[in-house]
């Protein structure tokens, strides 16, 4: 599992932007013209785990492979890309047993692409959703000893109440939260993630966050500026808003800097 052929390790160009939270293996199979469009953007992308129609564990693994044979695929193709592993809590099949994910992520831990855990959290609260994301946080000292990082969902709906239940759950671990990202974060609910000690992903895209959305949270949350992740959660979608972010003219030069490149670059330790 692990990559070989040094040559995918080099970096292909500076980026110019880098999008946090993106689902490339998804993205290349519907829209492969978008990879064109990010290399010649020079935008670094991390990819987290997302799987469509997983029926089982079987799939969950297959998906799991693919996920990290497309990054490597796409590196040799010139795209400067990283991935997280994990299962998504709307990827939770029926025969998903909590106490084997040791024995399917870890190992994938250990590829010098693959730069820590998500995509995991909550969607609903409900189910086994709570006992599968414990079995992932567990697994935190060994992703933190590898100076690896968590990427962590919430939801679209019920965002709100979803994400307090969420930190309230989160409390009960013991995280390095400086190492911990917690996404698709909006302004209602940026403060309580940040003043917490998270970094803050903001989905910029539609649906989820427009840039005058952003420019509120980048104000409102200034003293927390270098923890706050811009991405725009690509997959059945190509969304090209953080590409043309530099041309909108929106965010102060600074914050533009920090927050779609710089505060990327360190937290993923690039």
């Amino acid at each position: 599992m692990v990559c070989q052929g040094m040559d995918i390790f080099k970096a292909p160009y500076k980026p110019a932007i880098c999008d946090s939270h993106m689902h490339l293996d998804i993205l290349e199979q519907g829209h492969p013209e978008a990879i064109k469009r990010l290399v010649a953007g020079r935008c670094l992308c991390i990819s987290w785990a997302w799987g469509q129609q997983i029926a089982n564990m079987d799939d969950l693994v297959a998906y799991l492979d693919l996920q990290a044979q497309t990054v490597r695929n796409l590196r040799e193709k010139g795209l400067y890309c990283f991935y997280l592993t994990g299962v998504h809590p709307r990827n939770i099949c029926p025969d998903l047993v909590a106490e084997k994910l040791p024995q399917i992520l870890l190992p994938r831990l250990d590829d010098p692409l693959c730069l820590g855990i998500g995509e995991i959290g909550l969607e609903t609260g409900k189910g086994p959703e709570k006992k599968v994301l414990a079995a992932q946080l567990d697994l935190a000292r060994e992703v933190f000893a590898r100076n690896k990082i968590i990427g962590i969902h919430t939801p679209r709906m019920n965002k709100e109440k979803t994400a307090r239940t969420l930190l309230d759950f989160l409390d009960r671990f013991v995280l390095d939260r400086k190492k911990v990202v917690i996404d698709h974060v909006t302004p209602r609910i940026a403060g309580e993630i940040l003043n917490r000690g998270y970094f803050a992903g903001v989905s910029l895209c539609p649906g989820k966050t427009s840039p005058i959305e952003l420019l509120t949270l980048c104000r409102d949350q200034w003293e927390h500026l270098d923890r706050i992740l811009v991405n725009t959660d690509c997959g059945n979608s190509f969304f090209d808003d953080l590409l043309r972010l530099p041309s909108m003219d929106i965010l102060p030069p600074q914050t533009l800097a920090r927050t779609s490149l710089g505060n990327g670059l360190a937290f993923y330790g690039i």
